[in-house]
């Protein structure tokens, strides 16, 4: 989308001639780099003067955008040759977006198995991320469709033979109302091409602006078929106290017998918001509930823990969200889940992770998923250098639940991150003999 002089709005001040400050708004599909550089705002002649200030956004495709994906201050620096201006940029803020992970492993990967996601607001897909996770043989496309219907434009190519940490994104056509998500709860598949072969391992995100505030944090949980038939909770850290709010899950993979899938902290259910998954629920079935109230009060030391019935049985796969409404605040901050399994741990295969912003990698976050045997370090790590300070120590014979975290040294240069940077989870080779976990980066923007 090129420039176009009726994207600038006035937002007030409006001092007279050559005056300063005055504030100007300017929306645009185009990226934040494209929209600072220079001779981009032009056409401005006697309109825009040294000193005055600019909010610079990122909005959706569509025709009724909700709101800006990534915000910037700027100052004008100048006029130019042919009404144009030269800014500043002073500050770079993510704008109302939520970000609903999916990781495809290798034999969904190969199979072309749709990953079903349940997207818990209204709003608007804005873009499809990807990062490989494990080298891939033989690429493909990956896509995405709301309730069954594709999204036009969004499609994700990855080529043969893509080293881990390569990224991709893709956003829907422009001015298309395909990627509208008309009410809450609507379900999002993501699904790889029948092209994929041999090997490889993706992770992702789609990026939705909801049509209303999004002030709440989603913890997403994805039961595996052996978890799920096992029993086996899903122990989730989360950056904030907070209330326990909303359970909702989407069936995966078709269930033979089903059960209840509830939300415990600290051992004890949060009253009232078990989802009953009935007998032979096919995948795309969706199931919510809200919490009462009852010992629903969240702790940053305590996961959160979705638990399973024993009743489940024979197969089956289900993922969804935790919604948890803040109690505090810390500024804004951006976060990114992963989720490591055992043979990752002990064979110390780094989870490869995107950068949702610019700014710095600022916090590590994790709770072990299953029972460790022989603990270890977890770092991150930014083309191959250690973010300084970030270390998450696991102990030896840590439990299911036991939570870790550590905040890097603010400010370092090995921390700073450009908007879709590949970020890499390191495990240590010390880990040995069990151990699983799960964790979330915590990303300040710049």
């Amino acid at each position: 989308m090129a420039y176009n002089r009726r994207d600038l709005v006035s937002l007030g001040g409006q001092a007279g001639h050559r005056a300063a400050p005055n504030l100007w708004s300017h929306g645009s599909t185009d990226e934040l780099d494209t929209q600072l550089a220079r001779n981009y705002i032009s056409d401005v002649g006697g309109t825009l003067h040294p000193g005055d200030r600019m909010l610079l956004g990122v909005k959706d495709n569509g025709d009724d955008p909700a709101g800006f994906v990534e915000i910037a201050e700027a100052v004008v620096q100048g006029g130019l040759s042919g009404g144009a201006v030269a800014l500043r940029e002073e500050r770079r803020m993510p704008g109302a977006v939520i970000r609903i992970p999916f990781f495809i492993d290798q034999t969904d990967l190969l199979a072309g198995t749709a990953q079903y996601l349940l997207c818990p607001v209204r709003g608007r897909v804005f873009k499809l991320v990807t990062v490989v996770k494990k080298q891939v043989t033989t690429g493909g496309t990956i896509t995405a469709s709301i309730d069954g219907t594709a999204i036009p434009g969004v499609s994700v190519t990855v080529a043969n033979s893509a080293a881990v940490g390569t990224v991709g994104t893709s956003k829907p056509t422009a001015g298309t109302a395909g990627n509208k998500l008309s009410k809450e709860d609507q379900v999002i598949t993501v699904t790889p091409s029948a092209a994929f072969a041999t090997a490889g391992e993706v992770f992702g995100w789609v990026e939705v602006i909801p049509s209303t505030r999004a002030d709440l944090y989603y913890s997403f949980f994805f039961f595996n078929q052996t978890d799920l038939l096992a029993g086996t909770s899903q122990w989730m850290p989360c950056p904030y106290k907070g209330t326990v709010r909303r359970l909702g899950g989407v069936v995966q993979l078709a269930v033979t017998t089903g059960g209840a899938i509830g939300v415990e902290l600290g051992g004890t259910d949060v009253d009232g918001i078990d989802i009953t998954v009935a007998d032979a629920a096919a995948a795309g079935t969706v199931y919510t509930q809200d919490a009462t109230g009852t010992n629903d009060t969240l702790n940053e030391d305590t996961a959160i823990e979705v638990t399973a019935a024993a009743a489940f049985a024979t197969a089956g796969r289900v993922n969804g969200y935790v919604a948890v409404e803040p109690s505090e605040t810390f500024g804004r901050r951006e976060y990114v889940q992963f989720l490591a399994n055992q043979t990752d741990v002990l064979a110390g295969t780094s989870h490869y992770l995107v950068a949702p912003c610019r700014g710095e990698v600022r916090k590590a976050l994790t709770a072990v998923q299953a029972d460790v045997g022989t603990g270890g370090d977890i770092t991150v790590e930014l083309a191959t250098v250690a973010v300084a300070g970030l270390t998450c120590v696991v102990a030896n014979s840590a439990s299911a639940g036991d939570i870790d975290k550590d905040v890097g040294t603010v400010g370092d240069d090995t921390a700073k991150v450009q908007k879709y940077d590949p970020v890499e989870v390191v495990f240590e080779a010390a880990f040995a003999t069990s151990g699983a976990i799960n964790g979330v980066l915590e990303f300040a923007p710049h």
